[in-house]
């Protein structure tokens, strides 16, 4: 019969760049624009069970941590080299907040390894917070971050089993801007989620607008995508098509959207505003988060 072993488990070491450029002579002019980010990695896997990720399949839901010597050596050599912007590619910076303090300890030996001068990005749980992590990402040079709203309102987000509150998410945004990050968010949205309907996309417009309220409407990108449904969904899209409680037509779908970029939006998409947050009108306001 077969005999099955499980792999050897084998630290994770820098990347060597002196040999890369010795197999790739174009490393250096490669890196020599300057004006843009150089991968590295600090852990991998996800623990989360979003539905319609693949990072658990690609990389597992055991989150591996790379060594912190590790990560920062590969930094350095980046840095002798000329690279002043960096991407942490991990699948999720703060996969938990039992990984808060791994992050501290990252970002403590970047302060202590004297990376002066740098930019880092990354993809991140904003729910994973605390202060003194705030502090820690700005102090190190965090000049952009991705987050994965992709809807605003709490059923939905439920439904995803994307495991997460979105009033800690704002929270913790605002802990960020108090810290004095004042650089660029990018809010990954769907509009075609599971059981998806106007009432919940204008929740999701009202909740883009509460983040821009914290960090700047022209700071705040939204990043739009669509996850692919299968027929019978009850979605805004596959609804045309297929039955759902009520079909909706491109009207509805538009209207929703558009309307976002008006200035009164506060009325036309999500009843009325009070001080910086909005009041929902619609029938499933008791899921809104901003109530």
């Amino acid at each position: 019969g077969l005999i099955h072993e499980q792999p050897e488990s084998r630290p994770k070491t820098a990347c060597n760049y002196d040999y890369i450029a010795s197999i790739w002579p174009q490393l250096d002019w490669y890196l020599e624009g300057g004006d843009f980010y150089v991968g590295v990695q600090t852990k991998r896997g996800c623990p989360h069970n979003c539905c319609y990720c693949v990072y658990t399949v690609v990389e597992g839901k055991q989150v591996r941590l790379n060594p912190v010597e590790e990560v920062v050596k590969e930094m350095r050599q980046l840095y002798d080299r000329g690279v002043r912007g960096f991407w942490f590619t991990d699948a999720q910076f703060i996969p938990a907040r039992r990984y808060i303090e791994d992050a501290k300890d990252l970002l403590r030996a970047i302060k202590a390894e004297g990376l002066t001068g740098i930019r880092w990005a990354a993809y991140i749980r904003a729910d994973n917070l605390d202060p003194e992590l705030a502090q820690l990402m700005v102090e190190t040079g965090m000049s952009y971050f991705e987050i994965g709203i992709t809807s605003g309102s709490q059923e939905l987000v439920r439904k995803m089993r994307m495991g997460y509150n979105l009033r800690t998410v704002l929270d913790s945004c605002r802990m960020l801007a108090e810290a004095g990050f004042q650089d660029h968010v990018s809010v990954n949205y769907s509009f075609n989620v599971i059981d998806e309907r106007p009432e919940t996309i204008r929740q999701t417009v009202a909740y883009h607008r509460e983040l821009e309220s914290i960090f700047g409407s022209d700071r705040v990108e939204p990043a739009i995508f669509f996850i692919g449904v299968p027929k019978g969904s009850r979605t805004p899209v596959a609804g045309m098509k297929t039955r759902s409680p009520r079909p909706l037509d491109d009207g509805d779908y538009v209207r929703s959207y558009v309307s976002s970029t008006e200035n009164s939006v506060t009325k036309v998409v999500c009843g009325s505003a009070s001080g910086a947050f909005y009041e929902c009108a619609c029938d499933q306001s008791r899921f809104c988060p901003m109530r």
